[in-house]
């Protein structure tokens, strides 16, 4: 009879601890109930994912920023209405870099090979090193690799809002090293990040190799149907 009751108890003990709620990590700051076949927006400093619910988003989420560029044809450009109306997938770059950036550039390439329709698509590559980097470097830069796509543009601008950018948009580091004889190298994001038509950070991609490249295809396809729906 004794070990009955010990067992009833353990029954209870067992049954009531199923219908506590489940607990999470102190260090979790946000929540979002992810909801199918949408890509997630990222939100604040840990770059939680975010589901919207309803039309309603937060202010904190990551988005392209108002800094103002200058583009190959030297005219002025605000980076967030240059990235707005369009599809597009951004990359960091420096001219002078001689190993990550053409290795990214050529990946980028054959990325857009594989994007038949590219009518609501944009590529963006901003350079880290607009003191250097001039309008007649970005030239220069698209010209040596080749880039031929006339959808792809070419920034430079102030070297403080493009940092800010880099790191507070798209949590993209940027440091900078000595190079070999004396020059300064930098060490950048090697990433390419995908932005919806209204500028918001949609997902973030290796660019280094092309692993990523089919997830970022497939997502690019599940922002397009899901758009062409509402």
């Amino acid at each position: 009879m004794r070990t009955a009751v010990v067992f009833v108890l353990l029954s209870l003990n067992a049954w009531t601890a199923c219908k506590e709620k489940p607990s999470f990590p102190s260090e979790l700051t946000q929540y979002s109930e992810p909801v199918q076949g949408i890509l997630p927006y990222f939100q604040g400093t840990r770059m939680d994912p975010f589901w919207p619910h309803s039309k309603d988003r937060p202010a904190d989420l990551r988005r392209m920023n108002n800094a103002i560029f200058r583009t190959e044809q030297d005219k002025p450009a605000s980076a967030l209405d240059h990235a707005k109306g369009k599809y597009s997938l951004v990359t960091f770059f420096y001219s002078s870099c001689v190993g990550l950036c053409p290795l990214i550039a050529e990946n980028m390439k054959n990325l857009s090979s594989r994007i038949e329709d590219q009518s609501d698509i944009q590529f963006i590559s901003i350079t880290i090193d607009p003191e250097i980097d001039d309008v007649k470097a970005l030239q220069k830069f698209r010209a040596k690799h080749s880039i031929a796509q006339t959808n792809w543009i070419l920034l430079t601008g102030d070297k403080k809002a493009t940092e800010s950018l880099a790191r507070e948009q798209f949590a993209g580091e940027i440091k900078i090293k000595e190079g070999k004889a004396g020059l300064v190298d930098f060490v950048h994001t090697e990433n390419v990040f995908l932005l919806d038509k209204e500028g918001y950070l949609r997902g973030v991609y290796r660019a280094r190799g092309v692993g990523d490249f089919p997830r970022l295809l497939a997502d690019l396809k599940r922002l397009r149907d899901g758009d062409r729906k509402n």
